[in-house]
C-alpha cells in the first residue's frame, strides 16, 4: 500500500493531491506473522505504543463485529484468506475441494457478515487468493455481498512474471468499490487482454529480469559472502532418484516455480526452484549460459555436491517484492531478523503464505486512481 500511495504520488494526473496512508490495522492468528508486523511497521523498533493508531491484533477475523471496525473508518480493506479450500496442493491433493464448506473460510464468511452489518464501509476492498478461488462458490457467495452492499468489482489473474518478476505465481486478485454505478467484469481476463489497468503499457514493456537481480551478493570464492551452508542441498537428497525431477535454476534465468509454504520443509517441484550457486565448478563450466538453454545433466545429481541450494529468505523477500529491488524506488526496510523468528522453517512457511508485492502494488494504484 505504501508503494501504491508513492505511484499515485508522482502520477500525473494528480500533481496537486498527497495521499498518505494515515492508520493501519491488521489482523492474524499466526503469532510470527503479527511479530514480523509489529517488527517492521510500529515506532519503526518493533514496540507497539498504546497511544499508536496502527495495530497488530490477534484474533480471528470471523470474530470481529461492527463495534471493532467502526472507530477505525477505514477506506480500504484488504485480505488473503486460507487458500487451502480451493487448491489441490498439500493435503487436498487427489482429494475434493471443500469450498464453502471448508471451515477455513469462516473468515471469509464473516467479513461478508461484517459488510453487510456495519454502517461504515469501505470505500475499497482488496482480495487475493490461489486461482482456484475464482471458480469457487465462495467466490459467487463474496461478489453477491459486494453487489448487495453497492460496490462494483473487477477480477484479474496475474502472476509476476508479467510484470518482469522471474517468479511464476498466479493468482486471483478481485478489486472492488464502493460505486452508485455498478460494473461488474467476471470473465478473468489474463494480462494481454487488461485494458483497464492504466499503466498497462509501462506493465506490459517491463523487461523479464534474471534471476541475479535478487540473489545475495556471494560466490563460492568470495570470504566476505553470507554463510550458505545450511542451505546447501544435502548429499544424501541429492542421491534420491526423485530428486531429478525437482527445479533447477541459475542466476542467469529469467524463471522460478512458486514458492509455498513448505519451500523450507520438504523438497519438490511444487515448493520452489533450487539455486546452482554462483562460481561453482558447474556454473562456471558452463560460461555464463542459463539453465533454460542448458539444462544440467540429470543422469548423476550427485555431482553436484555443494553446488545447489534453497534460496535463502533473505532473497525471496526480494523476489516477492517486501525488499525493494528498484521497482518502485528506495522504500523502508522490511526484514524477518531470527531474533523475531528463530526457526528458518518458519520464516520460510511467511513468505511462501504471503503474496507477491509488486503485483499488488500495481492493482493497488489501479483501485485507488478514482481517488
Amino acid at each position: 500500500l505504501e508503494k501504491a500511495l508513492r505511484l499515485l504520488n508522482s502520477n500525473e494526473e494528480t500533481p496537486k493531491r498527497t495521499f498518505v496512508l494515515e492508520s493501519c490495522r491488521a489482523y492474524d492468528i499466526s503469532l510470527h506473522a503479527n511479530n514480523v508486523y509489529r517488527h517492521n511497521f510500529l515506532n519503526n523498533n518493533g514496540n507497539e505504543s498504546s497511544s499508536s493508531s496502527d495495530k497488530v491484533c490477534t484474533k480471528l477475523v470471523e470474530q470481529l463485529g461492527p463495534s471493532d471496525v467502526a472507530p477505525c473508518r477505514a477506506n480500504l480493506w484488504t485480505m488473503s484468506p486460507p487458500c487451502q479450500p480451493f487448491t489441490t496442493n498439500g493435503e487436498g491433493r487427489g482429494k475434493e475441494r471443500l469450498d464453502e464448506e471448508d471451515n477455513r473460510c469462516n473468515g471469509l464468511k464473516g467479513i461478508c457478515r461484517l459488510l453487510n452489518e456495519t454502517e461504515t464501509k469501505p470505500q475499497w476492498i482488496f482480495l487475493e487468493n490461489v486461482r482456484g478461488f475464482a471458480e469457487s462458490n465462495m467466490r459467487q457467495r463474496v461478489c453477491e455481498c459486494l453487489t448487495e452492499n453497492g460496490y462494483s468489482y473487477q477480477s484479474f489473474v496475474l502472476s509476476p512474471v508479467e510484470l518482469g518478476i522471474p517468479n511464476h505465481r498466479k493468482r486471483y486478485y478481485l478489486l472492488a468499490e464502493k460505486s452508485e454505478q455498478q460494473k461488474v467484469i467476471n470473465n478473468l481476463p489474463i494480462l494481454h487482454n487488461l485494458t483497464s489497468l492504466s499503466d498497462y503499457e509501462r506493465i506490459a514493456k517491463q523487461p523479464l529480469h534474471t534471476i541475479g537481480r535478487y540473489m545475495d551478493e556471494q560466490t563460492t570464492t568470495d570470504d566476505n559472502a553470507p554463510n550458505h551452508d545450511q542451505y546447501i542441498v544435502p548429499d544424501k537428497v541429492l542421491a534420491k532418484v526423485w530428486f531429478k525431477g525437482l527445479g533447477f535454476v541459475s542466476d542467469k534465468d529469467t524463471a522460478t516455480h512458486c514458492f509455498t509454504a513448505g519451500y523450507g520443509r520438504i523438497y519438490h517441484r511444487s515448493t520452489g526452484s533450487l539455486l546452482l550457486i554462483k562460481g561453482s565448478t558447474s556454473d562456471i563450466d558452463r560460461g555464463g549460459v542459463s539453465l533454460r538453454d542448458l539444462p544440467l545433466d540429470r543422469s548423476d545429481m550427485t555431482i553436484y555436491h555443494n553446488q545447489l541450494r534453497r534460496f535463502t529468505p533473505e532473497e525471496l523477500l526480494k523476489i516477492f517484492g517486501f525488499v525493494d529491488c528498484g521497482e518502485i524506488g528506495e522504500m523502508r526496510v522490511f526484514e524477518i531478523p531470527t531474533t523475531v523468528v528463530p526457526s528458518l522453517e518458519q520464516r520460510y512457511k511467511l513468505i511462501g503464505n504471503s503474496i507477491s508485492v509488486n503485483v499488488v502494488t500495481e492493482l493497488l494504484h489501479e483501485l485507488l486512481l478514482s481517488a
